[in-house]
């Protein structure tokens, strides 16, 4: 392997990394915009008309642009929000298992390496929001950017109504890896620089 990828940086960083990268306090105005602007939607998620909830189902948008200072970089993909009224769920699910074909190779076009970004704007306490990930309650920052490696089961029930959350993909792909590479390693708490020694001169990197 000559290059970063995500089994790499979710085996050293850990499973849920969180990146000093915040949204703006009213991302959650912009998020309501976008989701009344049909003209921004990539792709709607929802079983019916936008907001409603009969389904119980959490309910969300691909977007087709996002504001800058959301900081997430250019080239992340599949960037979207999901909302939840009381009641609301995401089901337990793991991500990117489906792509594999029992004989271990990948489905044409599903051959993606890559992490995913969260953003839980509001309502993160356990009494609003449970959020679960491989059998825990996780308590996210709201407003901070998280890499989460979604191949392991996650979900979430929400307790209360206008609970909005932020998503994306960046790749590790070979015309990307740079620019994925980069961020992350900018973004990580107590990320070791570049040949830097620790403090003292060792070698040991």
């Amino acid at each position: 392997m000559d290059r970063m990828d995500a089994n790499w940086f979710f085996q050293g960083a850990g499973d849920i990394v969180p990146l000093n990268v915040w949204v703006p306090e009213n991302t959650i105005d912009q998020v309501k915009d976008m989701h009344a602007d049909k003209t921004m939607h990539a792709m709607s998620r929802n079983e019916g008309e936008d907001n409603d909830h009969s389904s119980d189902k959490s309910s969300g948008i691909d977007l087709k642009h996002v504001p800058n200072e959301w900081g997430i970089p250019a080239h992340a993909e599949t960037c979207g929000s999901l909302w939840y009224s009381k009641g609301d769920y995401l089901y337990p699910h793991r991500d990117k298992w489906g792509m594999v074909k029992p004989d271990g190779t990948f489905k044409k076009g599903y051959e993606r390496n890559g992490v995913r970004l969260f953003n839980f704007l509001n309502k993160t306490r356990p009494t609003e929001f449970h959020f679960v990930y491989d059998g825990e309650i996780t308590v996210l920052e709201p407003r901070r950017w998280y890499a989460v490696n979604t191949q392991r089961t996650h979900y979430g029930f929400s307790f209360e109504d206008d609970v909005y959350h932020l998503g994306c993909e960046l790749r590790f792909d070979e015309d990307v890896c740079s620019a994925t590479s980069n961020f992350l390693l900018s973004s990580m708490e107590y990320q070791q620089p570049f040949n830097d020694r620790k403090g003292v001169d060792c070698t040991r990197n």
